[in-house]
């Protein structure tokens, strides 16, 4: 298994204060910047993006603002990681969500001790599944049958995948879940 983690909010702006109390740089965890009085005006102005542009404008956040996040923002993200292209179309990758503030707590020291781990409304956990092509082949091989594989295709397939993968030691299987792994989160 390998392991990957996204931390999602909703990117309402931060409010942070330095030690001296004086704002600080605040980010709405996509991209915007705040300072000072404009911070103020400029975030009760401020309204929250739709998912759509909330994953367009994304950026690393260093904080997030904990608010909930609705049940069908956090589908959506799951799906559009499963829906993201792999290798093979094996999507070797399986998801765990962690929205319980005590899970999340444990999940930080894993984490680099990183507050924005239980800041986040939601933390996705990503596992790469080492075992996936020998799991799920036949599936995929169905899969692609129905949607027009041909069965010259497919027989070669089911010859060819589990020989490529039988090849790989534990460091290159890592190496390629890792790759895999990060394609789907950079469709979330």
């Amino acid at each position: 298994w390998s392991l990957g983690i996204i931390g999602v909010s909703r990117g309402k702006p931060i409010r942070h204060r330095r030690a001296d109390g004086e704002p600080a740089l605040s980010s709405t965890g996509h991209g915007h910047v705040f300072e000072g009085a404009e911070e103020q005006e400029r975030m009760s102005r401020a309204e929250i993006k739709s998912l759509a542009q909330a994953i367009r404008e994304r950026r690393a956040s260093q904080s997030f603002d904990g608010e909930p996040m609705p049940p069908d923002d956090l589908r959506k993200i799951l799906e559009a990681g499963l829906q993201a292209p792999s290798s093979y179309n094996l999507q070797p990758w399986r998801f765990i969500v962690v929205q319980q503030p005590e899970q999340k707590r444990r999940l930080r020291g894993a984490c680099f001790n990183q507050a924005k781990v239980e800041e986040a409304s939601a933390v996705i956990v990503a596992c790469g599944d080492a075992d996936a092509w020998r799991k799920d082949l036949d599936e995929v091989i169905n899969s692609g049958l129905r949607g027009g594989m041909s069965e010259s295709l497919a027989a070669a397939s089911r010859e060819s995948i589990p020989h490529y993968f039988a090849e790989f030691n534990s460091d290159q299987m890592h190496g390629w879940l890792n790759k895999q792994v990060m394609v789907a989160f950079t469709h979330m």
